[in-house]
């Protein structure tokens, strides 16, 4: 008989780090934007203890520091005139970074699948209220200074 694989193991192995819910980094995403959804991506990177993953926040910060330049320009390309007829006047930047903050928010959530579906299973996860609202003001932070960079180097 093989009872020896029904004893319980005594392996040194480290528990799953609980990490943010995704359903709030969704929200997070979805009203606040890419920025804070990116920093709050990145605490769950840093709970799992993952640096390579910062290489794919540094990608996500890029393609939206590409869609805030785009915006600043007279000549847009043709999806943000088409999100812009399909929103309204004056909305194509709100739509598009929206937009690409759930697009975000999938990969992201594929990075973690396995961490996630793991914290569902022991039901431990940590309030996401302090590191939610810390990234929603950073993020906003950091979307001013973006913002106010493109500003100040297109107006010479």
């Amino acid at each position: 008989m093989t009872e020896h694989l029904l004893r319980p193991s005594l392996a040194n192995t480290r528990t799953a780090a609980a990490l943010y819910s995704p359903r709030s980094s969704f929200l997070l995403g979805f009203f606040m934007g890419p920025l804070p959804l990116i920093l709050y991506s990145a605490l769950n990177s840093i709970r799992l203890k993952r640096a390579v993953d910062m290489v794919a926040y540094a990608i996500a910060l890029a393609v939206f520091s590409a869609l805030v330049y785009t915006s600043f320009m007279d000549q847009r390309p043709a999806a943000l005139v088409w999100i812009n007829a399909q929103l309204g006047e004056g909305t194509s930047m709100r739509g598009a970074a929206r937009i690409l903050a759930i697009v975000l928010w999938g990969c992201f959530y594929l990075m973690h699948r396995k961490e996630h579906r793991s914290a569902d299973l022991f039901g431990e996860r940590p309030s996401p209220w302090i590191a939610a609202i810390g990234c929603a003001v950073a993020g906003s932070g950091l979307l001013y200074g973006i913002s106010f960079l493109f500003i100040t180097f297109l107006q010479k």
